[in-house]
């Protein structure tokens, strides 16, 4: 009986995308734009909510403890460590914040991430101004 189930909350998913694309496509998670940035936390023990993540729609700047580079191909997750880019706030990237539950010695926690899935265009002066302000540790550039 569970396969059947399953058969049916699939095709079920099917229809609705078929009638309405547009309902289907908010089931699905959403990609933004994003900047991320040190925020000026420096932790003992993981995870670490050391990043913030602005996003460049909302405006909203979420707290992160890593960015996820899996799906970038080797050459973007190179170019994105070499500049540095989620660490200073100067590139724009495509992504998504997801929430998991991890180990840490023996305790389970909540890390979030910034899932990247594709690098952007630099990031503006005052995005990246944006990012490092709030939140931060340290005073914005000037």
């Amino acid at each position: 009986m569970p396969l059947f189930s399953s058969r049916l909350a699939v095709s079920g998913l099917l229809g609705l995308a078929l009638a309405s694309p547009a309902a289907a496509l908010s089931v699905l998670p959403r990609q933004s734009s994003w900047v991320a940035c040190h925020n000026g936390l420096l932790c003992v023990r993981a995870p670490c909510p050391s990043t913030n993540a602005l996003n460049l729609e909302t405006g909203e700047v979420q707290t992160i403890h890593r960015a996820d580079l899996s799906r970038l191909s080797p050459a973007d997750q190179a170019a994105a460590l070499e500049e540095n880019a989620l660490w200073s706030g100067t590139r724009v990237v495509e992504g998504e914040i997801l929430t998991r539950e991890v180990s840490f010695g023996g305790r389970a926690e909540p890390e979030v991430s910034l899932v990247v899935s594709a690098l952007g265009r630099a990031a503006a002066e005052a995005e990246s101004a944006a990012c490092k302000a709030e939140g931060s540790r340290f005073p914005p550039p000037s």
